[in-house]
């Protein structure tokens, strides 16, 4: 069996190929089935957790890793992998009762055509017994999945995720898409849009912290933020109770895009900055494509067809993902388009 992993910076993703069709593998819980946090939990003990288990851990008596940004000089990388990996072989085995015989690697367009991080990955898996590994730029792959440019255009790659964003540009070649230039802005993203929430309802509803009980607090505080954030994406306001206080919270669209504003407004000079090092102008650049876990907040559409296509008689086509599942896994499933109708190896 064929299958595409993506360890994103909002979380770890696997499609797999059965029968001529794509489809996701159910990884998490009830409330987010195919997809886990991209987070590891190492114990003190050396035990190590991952996705929606791990963000309950006491980090006090171990260490929470994020594994999108981790690094082949950290200690314990490559056992990572290899568990990670192993968990993900095991779930597919169980599920379908197939082996796994092919693994398409997802990675982020930064990614160096040789990279530390790469070798450390097909160790893993080969620590595994899976030989035949790719690696695919995720632009790339999303591009396949969602653009229909035609040859010598250029698009560009808006994919704001948990942790951070990445800015790219595509262009076609004949049949093949190329990754030409790319940007990462750590810091604009869910993680800081949630936490400029959680600070929010710590400021409005005086939230007292019990020194016993205090990262269970911080851990159900963050997932309610979570959660508002993400209901602002279809709903003009959100009003609930704040757990561990006796208040009820209340936010409006209108509040939030006012929060998430500033960062938003920096990450559009890089966008600049991308199409330059591209060798692209802007008129050489026909669609923007948005994509990520946080691609749903209306806002952010908004202020990119602002900023594009404002006072421009010929308007650059802005392509939104239509659906939550549209912006998490268009790069997965877009990689087996990549092996079927290119020769590209990232």
């Amino acid at each position: 069996m064929n299958i595409a992993v993506e360890i994103g910076a909002y979380g770890i993703k696997v499609a797999i190929q059965n029968n001529g069709k794509v489809e996701m593998v159910k990884l998490g819980d009830s409330l987010l089935p195919y997809i886990i946090p991209s987070l590891a939990y190492v114990a003190k003990s050396g035990q190590i957790i991952f996705g929606n288990l791990a963000e309950l851990c006491d980090i006090n008596n171990g260490e929470r890793i994020f594994l999108s940004e981790i690094m082949p000089s950290d200690n314990k990388t490559e056992e990572i992998y290899e568990k990670l990996f192993a968990f993900i072989k095991d779930l597919i085995v169980s599920s379908y009762k197939q082996s796994v015989s092919n693994v398409t690697m997802i990675v982020p367009p930064y990614f160096q055509s040789v990279d530390p991080r790469k070798k450390v990955m097909r160790e893993a898996w080969m620590h595994n017994g899976i030989y035949n590994l790719d690696f695919i730029s995720s632009d790339v792959s999303t591009c396949y999945r969602k653009l229909n440019l035609s040859n010598n255009e250029s698009a560009l790659v808006f994919d704001i995720g948990y942790n951070g964003t990445v800015i790219s540009v595509v262009r076609r070649d004949k049949n093949v898409f190329r990754s030409i230039a790319n940007k990462y802005i750590k810091g604009i993203g869910g993680r800081v849009f949630c936490n400029m929430i959680y600070s929010d309802i710590e400021e409005q509803s005086k939230l007292q912290y019990d020194s016993f009980a205090q990262i269970i607090q911080v851990q159900i505080i963050d997932r309610v933020s979570r959660i508002i954030m993400e209901s602002l994406s279809s709903k003009e306001n959100v009003v609930t109770s704040v757990p561990f206080a006796d208040y009820i919270y209340f936010i409006t669209r209108e509040e939030f895009n006012g929060m998430i504003n500033k960062p938003l407004e920096e990450s559009l000079n890089e966008c600049l900055d991308c199409i330059k090092d591209s060798g692209n102008s802007m008129s050489g650049i026909k669609k923007i494509l948005l994509t990520g876990g946080c691609s749903q907040i209306p806002y952010i559409e908004k202020i990119l067809k602002l900023f594009f296509n404002t006072g421009n008689s010929e308007k650059i086509d802005i392509i939104a993902p239509k659906s939550t599942e549209d912006a998490l896994f268009a790069a997965c499933k877009g990689a087996f388009t990549v092996q079927q109708t290119s020769s590209l190896k990232f």
